[in-house]
């Protein structure tokens, strides 16, 4: 083939077509071998047949190449077509997409554009991510690629939508499995009051109050709650159902402490428990409690939904007064402020009281 034939007189052959509507077509091909002229020619007549003016009009354009095309085209997967999304820059989306975030959320994502490596084009995220993939399977931390192929996810989600090519292309890649650093700790209300009574003071009121209302530390220390008639209003933000109602089962008030401070008191306590197992002992007293798993979901903010949204607000007051007065007849024998435990009637009433230690509840015993 002479070099009139191809690109800069020395590079792979080009293409020239024109169509009604979109206007000569005149890019390289990409490939060196001649024998793709023709194939490439023929699939543009075929995606000019099917309507795909606007992709015919990107290849014309420069923001794809014929061999990008190509490549998902010869699969017959046409839904995985490139778009003009994929040619867009990534970098300059994704800093726009973070500038939309809170403070803390977007350094965790400029963190996450660093440890992925330099990113061209939107097409280029699905190479990379399982390159990423590959590197973290490696080094053994599949927790932090589940972290970063969320955070790309939630780009996508937010950039292209889920209906696009690209956000389906990342959402197939699969999780590495994460080791489970320390199993749930849930304890039950008199284990629970134990551990308050064995804290004491400031550490206890707080441990009691996050078992009492199911929040998380975060939830707590940084204030997102609110007293509202006669409710508690945990204003969370992990996702839209962690804001929610609970009912107000003890007196909430802010602590001095830190939650740094809290947790390492926990630990230094030797009672095994830390922070969140105060969320997942209120998740249990739910279960002991026999409350709807559809309510639990609700208080807890597991829902897809917020309570309102399911119920109507006038029904969702009802559910979470009665979950609270469940939750109420269930720590009636321990007191609702979570003092000594109320002594046992009957003939075990000079039972000793158990040690702290013997208070902690193991994973087998809170499934029983």
């Amino acid at each position: 083939m002479s070099a009139a034939f191809r690109s800069h007189g020395r590079g792979t052959p080009i293409l020239r077509m024109s169509f009604k509507g979109v206007g000569l077509i005149e890019r390289a091909t990409g490939f060196a071998d001649p024998a793709m002229l023709p194939r490439l020619k023929e699939m543009c007549r075929v995606l000019y047949g099917a309507g795909k003016d606007e992709l015919l009009r990107d290849v014309k354009a420069g923001r794809l190449t014929l061999r990008q095309v190509w490549e998902v085209y010869r699969t017959g997967q046409w839904t995985r077509l490139p778009t003009p999304q994929h040619a867009l820059p990534f970098a300059d989306q994704f800093t726009a997409w973070r500038a939309t975030k809170s403070a803390r959320y977007a350094r965790y994502a400029a963190w996450v554009a660093t440890a992925l490596g330099p990113i061209g084009t939107l097409a280029e995220l699905r190479a990379v991510c399982l390159r990423y993939r590959a590197a973290c399977e490696t080094a053994g931390t599949g927790a932090m690629f589940n972290h970063v192929l969320a955070t790309v996810r939630a780009f996508l989600r937010d950039t292209v939508t889920i209906d696009h090519a690209l956000y389906a292309d990342v959402r197939a890649i699969a999780r590495l499995s994460e080791p489970v650093k320390r199993p749930k700790q849930p304890q039950r209300p008199e284990q629970a009051a134990a551990i308050r009574a064995a804290l004491g003071g400031e550490l206890g009121r707080v441990w009691w109050i996050l078992c009492c209302t199911g929040m998380l530390p975060d939830e707590f220390f940084a204030g997102k709650w609110a007293i509202e008639d006669g409710r508690l209003h945990v204003k969370g933000t992990k996702r839209e159902a962690r804001d929610r109602f609970v009912p107000l089962l003890t007196d909430v008030a802010p602590s001095p402490l830190k939650p740094g401070y809290f947790q390492a008191q926990l630990r230094k306590s030797g009672l095994g428990v830390r922070p969140k197992d105060g969320r997942d002992s209120f998740a249990l007293w739910c279960e002991l409690a026999r409350v709807p798993i559809a309510w639990k979901r609700a208080v807890m903010g597991h829902a897809a939904i917020d309570v309102d949204m399911e119920y109507g607000w006038q029904e969702s007051e009802r559910i979470v007064d009665e979950v609270g007065g469940a939750l109420r007849a269930l720590l009636a024998p321990v007191g609702q402020s979570g003092g000594q435990p109320a002594a046992p009637s009957g003939p075990s009433a000079d039972a000793p009281t158990p040690k702290p230690r013997s208070a902690i509840l193991t994973p087998a015993q809170a499934a029983a």
